[in-house]
């Protein structure tokens, strides 16, 4: 992985862990053997409750890292707790 997604993942790391209660991070990391792995270059949060979640998509909304802007969407309990990271 190059040095800018790492410092990117970095920046998204803290700036959450310090504005949210989270329960939990997942960031799906590429397979070493090239093969596709769902969910690469997204970062799955699960929040205390609806409230924090809903702070956290208005703050962390079109956040500029790097070059690049973020996206914040709800995604479904149920996938995320299954670890389907494909949607």
């Amino acid at each position: 992985m190059s040095s800018n997604v790492l410092k990117f993942m970095e920046e998204i790391m803290e700036d959450v862990t310090m504005e949210c209660k989270l329960v939990k991070i997942v960031i799906p990391r590429p397979r070493p053997d090239g093969e596709p792995t769902p969910g690469v270059g997204k970062v799955y949060l699960d929040f205390e409750d609806v409230e924090t979640s809903s702070r956290a998509q208005q703050g962390l909304n079109d956040r500029k890292y790097g070059s690049k802007f973020t996206v914040v969407v709800f995604y479904p309990e149920n996938k995320f707790a299954d670890r389907d990271y494909e949607g």
